[in-house]
């Protein structure tokens, strides 16, 4: 299960939560950015390597700031870094959150998709 979201603080979208940890609240830095996509889970399961599993998205930047924060865990998404570019997906196979928007006049940029997730199936031979 994951953690809830952060809030929107005036000038900056809440980021996602992951499973690891709730999502941080916008404009926290006093700097009109997203918050922070939660920490996501760290397990070995389908490798043996341990690598993050559901972080979640970053928050939405206030209107027309397109500076886009470092992902969470390398794994959640992005908000997008121009007015004609979309926010960046969750990570693929790693049930990571997708990047909240930045609002500009141009209709086509919106929040990035999540990622798919992967079914690890373990038994003993």
């Amino acid at each position: 299960q994951g953690n809830n979201g952060g809030n929107h603080d005036n000038s900056g979208g809440g980021g996602g939560g992951g499973k690891g940890a709730v999502g941080q609240n916008g404009n926290v830095r006093s700097t009109n950015k997203g918050g922070y996509g939660g920490i996501g889970a760290e397990n070995n399961y389908e490798t043996g390597n341990n690598q993050f599993y559901a972080a979640g998205g970053n928050g939405g930047n206030e209107n027309g700031q397109y500076e886009s924060q470092t992902s969470t865990n390398g794994i959640g998404g992005t908000t997008n870094t121009s007015s004609s570019s979309r926010a960046s997906n969750g990570a693929a196979n790693r049930g990571a959150g997708g990047g909240g928007s930045t609002h500009s006049t141009n209709q086509n940029p919106s929040g990035g998709n999540g990622g798919s997730g992967v079914v690890v199936i373990r038994y003993a031979i």
